[in-house]
């Protein structure tokens, strides 16, 4: 019974992303990062060694002066090794038809920040839809295959799980932002 669920669940999903990266009607732009004023994070909780370089990543971001709000995905509980607070988003917060019930990552998804920084390169389906529904200005992440309309700005990854370098690119590349582009 619970994979027909499961199947029924994930249809209504595929549908709703499919939706959001067709009618997505939210303004697309980058702002210069100097002038950045709120910065949605999506990361992933999956590897744990990853959590020293995400704190600091946000205690950076945080130092100049951006409001940092963030998100990951669980399936099971695990431990919390990181410094900042997050939202959940968890399979039991999504309906059989698809839609996300935690009231918290709406309003992730629905805030329209200056930029949504993806920090993983595995994206199941409500994160993708996640990132097609988000309303941020920029979307940034790892480019994949079958991503590209999930994106705004996207990066090659240097070496599959260098997440400190792919950080560092994030702010690299960002910051060279000098003026608004559409």
């Amino acid at each position: 019974m619970s994979s027909i669920k499961e199947s029924i669940k994930e249809f209504f999903l595929k549908r709703k992303l499919e939706k959001a990266i067709k009618g997505n009607s939210a303004d697309r732009y980058s702002v210069p990062f100097a002038r950045a004023k709120s910065v949605g994070i999506y990361f992933n909780t999956d590897n744990a060694q990853y959590s020293k370089q995400i704190n600091e990543f946000v205690k950076g971001l945080k130092k100049e002066g951006k409001q940092v709000e963030a998100v990951t995905y669980l399936n099971d509980s695990q431990d919390n090794p990181y410094d900042f607070p997050y939202h959940v988003l968890k399979d039991e917060n999504i309906n059989l038809f698809g839609e996300i019930q935690a009231k918290k990552i709406n309003q992730f998804i629905n805030t329209p920040f200056d930029y949504l920084f993806c920090i993983s390169d595995d994206l199941n389906l409500p994160v993708k839809y996640l990132l097609a529904a988000s309303k941020a200005k920029c979307r940034v992440g790892l480019h994949a295959e079958n991503n590209e309309l999930l994106f705004d700005f996207m990066m090659s990854g240097s070496k599959k799980g260098d997440l400190k370098e792919f950080i560092k690119n994030i702010l690299r590349y960002t910051s060279h932002f000098a003026k608004e582009m559409a």
